[in-house]
């Protein structure tokens, strides 16, 4: 399909892959004045294969934390997804977010997942 990976795919067809998610995300903390990074690599998906991938990082205060928008919006058959599979990539802290790819040199990651 057509604009799966950009802007227009996610927020106006809501049709989008990772790279559409991630660019959304990036341009709506653009907007909002929160630094924020689209980060491109590998990761494991839920069956254990390795595919390429795009999410965020994102600044609040002095620290990085990561997140990923397309693993965060779970797909469900019955419609009812739990409130902490919504937030299992959200604002990670320092650790193995995904496998490999680096390809850019990224801000470090706080320490410890973001507590509000």
């Amino acid at each position: 399909k057509s604009n799966i990976y950009n802007i227009y795919g996610a927020m106006v067809k809501g049709e989008a892959v990772c790279e559409g998610y991630a660019r959304s995300f990036k341009y709506l903390m653009d907007t909002l004045g929160i630094p924020c990074t689209l980060v491109i690599g590998k990761g494991t998906n839920s069956e254990g294969r390795t595919e390429n991938h795009a999410w965020n990082y994102v600044q609040i205060g002095d620290d990085w934390y990561a997140l990923d928008a397309t693993w965060d919006d779970p797909v469900s058959s019955s419609g009812w997804v739990s409130q902490s599979s919504k937030y299992r990539y959200f604002l990670k802290g320092s650790g193995q977010f995904t496998e490999g790819g680096k390809m850019f040199r990224y801000p470090p990651l706080s320490s410890s997942n973001y507590e509000s």
